[in-house]
């Protein structure tokens, strides 16, 4: 291959799940997203993985696609691309599909497997002026309570999905429907509102008498953040950074699990 091809695609992007960025994997999990609407409107399902991973090679590299040029005879064809930035407007790059296949077939393998993730995705969020605090790796700062509900919340949205869905597919009233749609999505928010908590001050008496105190920020769960904080994790912004915290939070529950099983194991 022409090495100045080379010089011009960079391939020293994320190889792993635990490399990517919270901000990456949110836009994975956008492609991921458009391939399932297009198996629903009709594509072949190898067809739509194929496209999603293309388009995820593409955008980890930094690059687009200017044009697919006419197929060959051997049934191969070659994309015209172009490094993004307005520096590259007019830049071609011709290169013929099976390196694009081998590429994605050799870097981007951690697609099929999305578990793994135990790097903490994201450090802080800012929400209202403030900074609220995320969970850190391997969910070191998140407390059982803490965990406990999240996991509720979780599983409570899965099940009104689960039953959204069946109540659909059996022709049940639309306005139930909604409901459940409506109620999925509040504990969606609740999730999230669980894991990412916002910063309180704290003051600390170092004597008896009060004179001397220490004012610090600091995060601290309480039982009632789901509850109150629900409604600042609606909307469009928060879709994928849910897909995310949940792989975060499932990945570090199967590596403890591996690690010491017996706490997962049911005593009689």
């Amino acid at each position: 291959m022409d090495s100045n091809k080379l010089k011009r695609i960079d391939l020293d992007f994320p190889h792993e799940w635990d490399e990517l960025t919270g901000v990456q994997m949110e836009e994975i999990y956008r492609l991921k997203d458009r391939a399932r609407n297009l198996v629903r409107k009709g594509m072949e399902p190898v067809k739509a993985e194929n496209q999603f991973k293309l388009l995820v090679f593409l955008y980890l590299a930094g690059l687009k696609v200017r044009k697919r040029a006419i197929p060959k005879d051997d049934g191969t064809f070659i994309y015209i691309l172009r490094r993004k930035g307005w520096k590259h407007l007019f830049e071609q790059i011709p290169m013929e599909s099976w390196q694009m296949t081998q590429w994605i077939k050799d870097l981007l393998g951690f697609l099929d497997e999305p578990g793994g993730r135990l790097e903490a995705p994201y450090e802080f969020f800012h929400i209202r002026g403030r900074k609220w605090k995320a969970p850190d790796s391997q969910l070191t700062s998140v407390s059982f309570e803490q965990y406990n509900h999240a996991q509720q919340y979780l599983t409570a949205y899965w099940d009104t999905r689960s039953s959204a869905e069946e109540m659909k597919d059996q022709g049940g009233s639309r306005k139930s429907i909604k409901y459940l749609y409506r109620e999925s999505e509040k504990y969606r928010a609740m999730f999230l509102a669980t894991l990412i908590t916002p910063p309180v001050r704290q003051t600390e008496h170092v004597d008896e008498n009060g004179t001397y105190r220490v004012s610090r920020t600091a995060y601290v769960y309480h039982s009632s953040y789901g509850e109150k904080n629900w409604k600042l994790f609606r909307g469009k912004r928060w879709d994928y950074v849910f897909e995310v915290m949940v792989q975060f939070v499932q990945s570090c529950l199967e590596a403890y699990r591996e690690k010491f099983p017996d706490l997962f194991t049911t005593h009689k």
